[in-house]
């Protein structure tokens, strides 16, 4: 059992060490392993960023030719209401193609309430609602922006109010062409791989520039082609939604097995427009990839280094393992030795004892004695602490050499010793044992200079006949001991007489 219990510790010695090394190892694996994903994550926001930026960009510049497309119409409608006479006076009509002439507009138009109309052509409607695009008039809220797509051509229109404080007495409104696609991406490293596109709010390709492609033809519904495609992130409905709310986004689609691409998507403001951008799936991976190479590198390293670590660690234990188990072994010693005596303190005297009767000793008879030093605190106040400590330090001295080095002999207290003899198998045994004990004290003396004899009172307690565990054995010998001081001390008190 000592043998399978050394085993044990040596095992719990061991996993001492390698268990944290193990756990820490998990731990730094998967905290590199969750670094590396988060990396991939910001790295792939990153790349998103940057063409979300790009859409930004390009909206931008519709928005500014939209601006200023309604201040030059806004102006337009200033100039009719100060001639509002006649709205389609000569005066006017110049001024509109003069407009025309100067901002590329391809025609302009003067309406009234009543719908009759005048273009910079001087040709005359009487109700041009029934022309396309200027059924969406409105004199409440006279603003018209839309594409209106004839003979595959892209056509714009921009509104302003001719209106006093009390009345909206008519309309300007001017034609003119969407600037080329062409003409606002500028993109030189992707312009042969990315497709860039115009659409109108019904998903029909305005215009469009980069790679050509059959999934992004102008004046073909993309809308449409998005109801047959497979989506991995987001959804159509996703995308549609968002551009009804005026939001930008991304989603990625699956073209077919060897084409998956990402359409990010803005809204070109007021205009009930959109952009949108294709990028191909392959070249997103490429740049996230780039992006995270520091971290990819980061995680190598310190695997490396980690590994490195451990291997040291390992070698060091295997090293060093016979040298701590030979220190602790000294430590553990020292913390159960009473420093006085040299002999077990009292926790350690009562862990051997328990372990024994819980293991070896089980089934064995065995003897407990507690001794006390009679009148030791007269000795402490007539000859001084110091001498009691040599009193203590002479009997401990002589305990250890009267008995067996498998006995249990400890200091439990100030003057109190408890001594624990093993197996003895009978009753003759017992007394000689008993009969042991009681003669160190028959001519015990300390001092070198001054003898003094020191006498003590013992209680003796029979396992397992007085009682089956320390704590009872204890309580029994110590209730023996109180009968011999009763009895006048220096002698020796069985717990059961006979």
């Amino acid at each position: 059992m000592a043998g399978v219990g050394k085993k044990i510790k040596k095992n719990i010695t061991w996993m001492q060490w390698i268990v944290p090394t193990v756990l820490f190892a998990l731990f730094m694996t998967f905290s590199l392993v969750n670094y590396y994903d988060n990396a991939r994550v910001q790295a792939k926001q990153d790349v998103i960023k940057e063409f979300s930026e790009q859409m930004s960009y390009y909206t931008g510049q519709y928005e500014l030719a939209y601006y200023y497309s309604k201040a030059t119409a806004q102006s337009a409608a200033d100039f009719c209401k100060e001639h509002s006479d006649d709205l389609f006076s000569d005066q006017n009509v110049e001024l509109m193609q003069n407009i025309c002439k100067n901002y590329s507009y391809n025609k302009g138009y003067i309406i009234k309430p009543d719908y009759t109309a005048i273009d910079t052509t001087r040709k005359l409607y009487t109700d041009i609602s029934l022309n396309g695009v200027f059924s969406k008039l409105s004199f409440v809220n006279a603003e018209i922006t839309d594409f209106y797509l004839g003979s595959g051509q892209a056509v714009a229109y921009v509104s302003a109010p001719i209106k006093t404080e009390d009345q909206v007495l008519g309309l300007v409104v001017f034609e003119y062409m969407p600037e080329n696609v062409k003409d606002v991406v500028d993109t030189p490293n992707y312009i042969s791989t990315n497709v860039y596109a115009l659409m109108s709010h019904d998903g029909v390709i305005a215009d469009r520039a980069g790679l050509e492609g059959a999934f992004m033809e102008k004046d073909s519904n993309l809308y449409d082609k998005f109801a047959t495609y497979e989506f991995t992130e987001s959804s159509f409905e996703q995308m549609k939604s968002d551009l009804d709310k005026g939001k930008s986004g991304y989603v990625v689609a699956k073209l077919n097995a060897n084409n998956i691409r990402y359409f990010f998507y803005r809204p070109i403001e007021d205009q009930g427009t959109y952009f949108v951008m294709s990028v191909n799936s392959g070249m997103i991976a490429h740049k996230i990839e780039n992006n995270s190479v520091d971290a990819r590198r980061l995680v190598f390293r310190t695997l490396l280094v980690m590994v490195v670590f451990i291997v040291f660690l390992v070698a060091v234990l295997i090293m060093n393992l016979a040298k701590n188990t030979r220190a602790n072994k000294e430590l553990i010693n020292k913390a159960q030795t009473d420093l006085l005596t040299d002999l077990l303190n009292k926790k350690a005297t009562e862990e051997k004892i328990k372990e024994y009767l819980a293991e070896d000793g089980k089934d064995k008879t065995s003897m407990m004695f507690i001794l006390d030093i009679d009148n030791f605190k007269n000795i402490n106040d007539t000859m001084g602490h110091a001498f009691g400590d040599e009193v203590i330090a002479t009997l401990g001295k002589q305990l250890r050499a009267e008995f067996r080095v498998n006995d249990i002999v400890g200091r439990t207290g100030g003057d109190e010793f408890t001594i624990f003899l093993k197996d003895l198998k009978d009753d003759n045994l017992l007394k000689s044992e008993a009969n042991r004990v009681l003669g160190i004290f028959k001519n015990f003396k300390v001092g070198e200079y001054t003898k003094y004899f020191a006498t003590a009172s013992i209680g003796v307690s029979i396992y397992p006949q007085d009682a089956d565990s320390f704590e009872g054995l204890y309580k029994a010998a110590d209730q023996a001991l109180y009968k011999a001081k009763n009895r006048g001390k220096n002698q020796m008190a069985f717990y059961k007489e006979d």
